[in-house]
């Protein structure tokens, strides 16, 4: 029977950085022997400091597990490889690449397609967690490549929008979202003050799907390539934002290299459904802004964010169930200001780098 590869990832609810490591549809033959198996193969690498002991737990559950089915277990590196012997145990009938990191359970299962789907089963069972990834792009090492920090988000967690936070937007939230993912077009672009609800509106989009999503805001990565093309080539990450991007949205004749980038890279694949940028920005007019960028077929949606008179100030203070106030100081609100419990409070302060207020 042919090998065939089947993935699985599981999500569960702990407290840490989320990373998933696979290797490849290799024969599991080349990385590791039965006889290494049985003679205690193990790894030098130690666990880093940090992680709690559920870390261990989950994996010595999965261990226990595969082995009570027959599995031959020992860990290398970071991933753990199981091999489920024939009965002359000449060749594999079935094996298994584990690995728990922060808080991602990952469970790659190579070859019969029913041991394979008992296994994906019992690993959905136990770990299997509804919400999303969020992965930040924060900079770019000596290599060239890329430097991530990842988050998963159970959606239990997620304070998404209500709709009363955007009274100038006519149709429902959920609509709204369904009719951006399912577009022909790629392009989305939120534009306004800060604090007037746009990184919440991005952050509900991302729940509303349980999308994986790519976050950009540091310079040399937004300024690079390489960001934009591994996010088309990229078979998990749906959404990409540009988080307050001001600079970097005008026109390609004024020396824009981002947007000669952004708009070659998606040429001919911006028709791609399932695959959206979403730049954020607080510049008060799309004058701008490219108008490639906005051109119709490629953008979606160009929505302006507004700050709240009073009316509707008080009508998101009551759907919040949150103490009445006093919005008559002055004619305009930012959605932050509304959304604070009381006048008195304070912007959380980042003293060691830059508040990002997506998540």
């Amino acid at each position: 029977m042919p090998i065939q590869l089947m993935n699985f990832t599981f999500q569960p609810l702990y407290d840490s950085i989320a990373s998933t490591r696979t290797i490849g549809g290799r024969d599991v033959e080349s990385l590791v022997t039965f006889n290494r198996l049985e003679l205690g193969l193990s790894s030098t690498r130690k666990y880093a400091k940090g992680y709690t002991k559920d870390y261990l737990k989950t994996q010595r559950e999965i261990t226990a597990w595969l082995r009570a089915r027959g599995y031959i277990t020992s860990p290398l590196n970071v991933d753990r490889i199981a091999l489920l012997p024939t009965e002359d145990r000449a060749t594999v009938h079935c094996s298994v690449v584990y690995s728990v990191i922060g808080n991602t359970v990952s469970i790659k299962a190579v070859g019969d397609d029913d041991e394979a789907l008992a296994i994906a089963t019992w690993a959905d069972e136990q770990f299997s967690v509804k919400g999303f990834l969020l992965e930040t792009a924060t900079g770019i090492n000596d290599r060239g490549s890329l430097e991530w920090d990842s988050k998963f988000v159970a959606s239990e967690d997620v304070d998404v929008a209500k709709q009363s936070f955007y009274p100038w937007l006519s149709v429902p939230l959920a609509e709204y979202f369904k009719a951006f993912m399912e577009s022909d077009e790629n392009v989305l672009v939120l534009f306004g003050p800060p604090g007037t609800g746009k990184s919440t509106l991005l952050r509900s989009l991302i729940a509303h799907g349980d999308y994986t999503a790519w976050l950009a805001y540091n310079k040399k990565v937004v300024e690079s390539p390489k960001l934009i093309n591994q996010f088309f080539s990229s078979e998990r990450a749906s959404i990409l934002a540009y988080e307050d991007i001001d600079n970097h949205l005008g026109s390609r004749e004024s020396g824009n290299m981002l947007m000669s980038t952004i708009l070659n890279a998606s040429e001919g694949v911006m028709k791609q459904r399932g695959k959206k940028l979403v730049f954020s920005t607080n510049l008060n007019s799309i004058d701008r802004i490219d108008p490639a960028l906005l051109r119709v077929g490629r953008c979606f949606d160009i929505l302006k964010f507004e700050l709240m008179n009073a009316e509707h100030a008080a009508a998101i203070r009551r759907d919040m169930n949150y103490e009445p106030r006093d919005f008559s100081e002055k004619d305009g609100w930012s959605l932050a200001e509304v959304l604070q419990k009381s006048s008195e409070a304070q912007q959380a302060v980042n003293r060691f780098g830059r508040k990002i207020g997506f998540m």
